[in-house]
């Protein structure tokens, strides 16, 4: 079976893509790596590119992980690159606001408050649609919530791969589309629907894997 290594969002793990299912493909979730203070979205793709042992991949990110994917593809040879709910550039990532940028950048949000499952909490991380089930991607430390906010909030790319397909929803309050240039959409997608609408996200995702060359 041919392999598609796969990122997941800031607050989630391998359960994001649990419903995900293609005939042929296996989907191989890439487990986080250590990451320092000082590193930078871009310095971080090069640790979690580490992990991927074959050679020119399939990568697809969700969400932030498509961040890492784009940033990935830039420093190694990838056979193609497909992002869901996510960004190429700094330009289709919504504008957060001076405030919003000062507490981030100066981590003025306690880190406990980043593993409360509540709805209000899984909104300002950007975990949606706002039920409690998902409570159950919450599987990451809040220091490295904190962290990555401030490195999506830094990243300034404004070039990606050619080799991309970016599939987003019609509902992704977290990254509206009205500024994203995706490749395919789903009609009330939001944006976890590579788990609510995975049924959706499965079919594109069989046309887009089946005409890679």
């Amino acid at each position: 079976m041919t392999k598609v290594y796969c990122i997941s969002g800031m607050g989630c793990d391998h359960r994001a893509f649990k419903r995900l299912s293609v005939d042929g493909y296996e989907f191989v979730p890439l487990s986080w790596v250590s990451y320092d203070d000082t590193d930078t979205l871009e310095s971080y793709a090069g640790k979690m590119a580490v992990n991927i042992k074959e050679s020119n991949p399939i990568i697809l990110g969700l969400s932030f992980g498509g961040m890492l994917a784009v940033e990935i593809g830039k420093l190694i040879d990838v056979r193609h690159i497909i992002l869901i709910s996510s960004a190429k550039t700094k330009d289709e990532l919504p504008e957060p606001g001076r405030l919003a940028r000062y507490i981030v950048k100066k981590r003025l949000i306690p880190p406990f408050c980043f593993s409360i499952p509540n709805r209000l909490l899984m909104g300002l991380r950007g975990i949606v649609p706002l039920t409690e089930r998902m409570s159950e991607f919450n599987a990451v430390s809040g220091r490295f919530m904190q962290w990555a906010l401030k490195v999506v909030m830094e990243w300034q790319n404004t070039t990606y791969p050619e080799n991309i397909s970016h599939i987003h929803g019609t509902l992704d309050i977290v990254i509206p589309g009205r500024n994203v240039k995706a490749t395919h959409t789903v009609k009330g997608g939001q944006h976890l629907m590579v788990f609510i609408n995975a049924e959706k996200v499965n079919k594109i995702l069989a046309g887009i894997l089946e005409n890679i060359k």
